[in-house]
């Protein structure tokens, strides 16, 4: 049985832990990385930061290293704590004025919206409400976008101003972020934020589905590319306009989906079709 260490000595024994397992295998941190299918921000946090890992990290980085999941999860269980909620997160569209020459610029979205008789240029952002309703004050690090596939999690952490920011007790913070991460994927685990703790703070699930529902209702920017090279090989991909890190996770079991198109009596669009389209041929550009 483990022992039962207080919040801080518990984090770092588990980041111990971890160090001394990759010293034993003689892993580069690059090599980690590439092994656990992390960012170098997030196995270096994990080593190293001062901030809580998540369980997926933990579990990813176990499974490279070798070692038993369960004792590194115990750890980061006991470095977290039992928190109580903290955080309060709302997220809807926005739409804004936007003029014909800023389309191309714009970090929002450019949808044309009828206005009674006239068609006018919008752009369309995520709008994200942080309410700190807890009594310490609250760091938030990232809003996050995580769908589950091909026995993976792929994940967008997203870091629009002012993150990251601390929020003070009864008072919150309003991120605004492009929606094309959402757009890009399909079945959706987690929306919401992560703090200074690694502790996610998500929407609730009609929440999440509304969000989704609305975003893939709208026109995006995500695209198909094909290389010039070789017209059978194509991705689908988009122009990251809010600061963001991308990564994949391999999971052994699917998590809970929140929300798919299929679910919520959406088409799946073109870019989520790529192996059917895969043998086309076509003159799209390169990313």
């Amino acid at each position: 049985m483990e022992p039962k260490y207080s919040a801080e000595a518990a984090l770092a024994e588990l980041k111990e832990r971890l160090r001394q397992l990759r010293t034993e295998r003689r892993f580069s941190m690059a090599g980690l990385e590439m092994r656990a299918g992390v960012s170098h921000t997030t196995a270096s946090q994990a080593l190293n930061g001062p901030s809580v890992p998540s369980e997926t990290t933990v579990t990813a980085l176990a499974k490279a290293l070798g070692a038993e999941a369960a004792p590194l999860l115990t750890l980061r269980k006991q470095a977290a704590g039992t928190v109580a909620k903290s955080l309060q997160i709302q997220a809807d569209l926005q739409f804004g004025a936007l003029a014909e020459d800023e389309a191309d610029d714009a970090v929002g979205t450019p949808v044309r919206v009828l206005h009674d008789r006239d068609v006018l240029l919008e752009e369309v952002l995520v709008r994200v409400t942080v309410v700190n309703v807890s009594r310490l004050p609250v760091q938030i690090t990232a809003f996050v976008v995580e769908a589950w596939g091909n026995g993976a999690l792929c994940r967008f952490n997203l870091m629009p101003e002012p993150l990251p920011a601390m929020v003070e007790p009864r008072s919150r913070i309003v991120l605004r972020v492009q929606k094309e991460p959402i757009d890009y994927l399909d079945a959706i685990t987690f929306i919401g934020v992560v703090d200074g703790l690694g502790q996610r703070h998500g929407l609730l699930t009609k929440d999440v589905r509304a969000l989704a529902a609305d975003c893939w209702a709208l026109p995006t920017r995500v695209f198909i590319a094909r290389r010039r090279d070789d017209h059978s090989h194509v991705v689908a991909t988009f122009q990251t306009r809010t600061p963001a890190e991308m990564g994949q996770t391999p999971v052994p079991d699917p998590p809970e989906v929140l929300a798919t198109r299929t679910m919520l009596g959406l088409p799946l669009p073109d870019f989520l079709r790529l192996d059917e389209l895969s043998q086309q041929t076509g003159d799209g550009d390169p990313e």
